[in-house]
């Protein structure tokens, strides 16, 4: 069962739980982290709607068509980008927070095998902890763990 006869078996199920615990303390972190980041494209979201409202009233102040137009087409595009990157990162982050619960509570093997390889795509933090994830979640005695109880807490 064990590779190391040194070692009991209750050891090897305590430094799994632990690395666990870490990995979701790091996945919570991480997805934090991106959910500060989409805070950016919320702020360029309002940022675009001011600069395309200005635009579009800019007539009222004597301003060219051409330049009315540019304003409006520049705000839009900004406030496009935006919301775009605000519900990226803001998706990643809800994504990265479930998988760091469900690492706490042992569950969800594949979704965590799957976000593991997602978060591979994100060098370096991302992939460092996609390749932690991996390490962990592949080993037989970490496996069994998800296919037992959940833990006590």
């Amino acid at each position: 069962m064990n590779s190391d006869p040194q070692r009991p078996a209750n050891a090897t199920a305590n430094a799994d739980e632990e690395q666990l615990r870490v990995l979701s303390v790091c996945y919570f972190v991480y997805g934090g982290l991106a959910g500060a980041f989409s805070l950016m494209g919320l702020a360029m979201l309002f940022a675009g709607s001011i600069v395309a409202s200005h635009g579009a009233a800019w007539g009222a102040w004597g301003g060219r068509p051409e330049e009315q137009a540019g304003a409006a087409i520049v705000g839009c595009a900004f406030a496009v980008m935006g919301s775009v990157l605000f519900l990226l990162l803001g998706v990643t982050a809800l994504l990265r927070i479930l998988v760091g619960v469900a690492l706490r509570r042992h569950r969800y093997y594949v979704f965590c095998l799957v976000a593991a390889g997602l978060t591979c795509l994100e060098i370096p933090l991302g992939a460092a902890l996609g390749v932690a994830t991996f390490i962990v979640l592949l080993r037989p005695s970490t496996e069994r763990l998800f296919s037992g109880p959940p833990p006590s807490r």
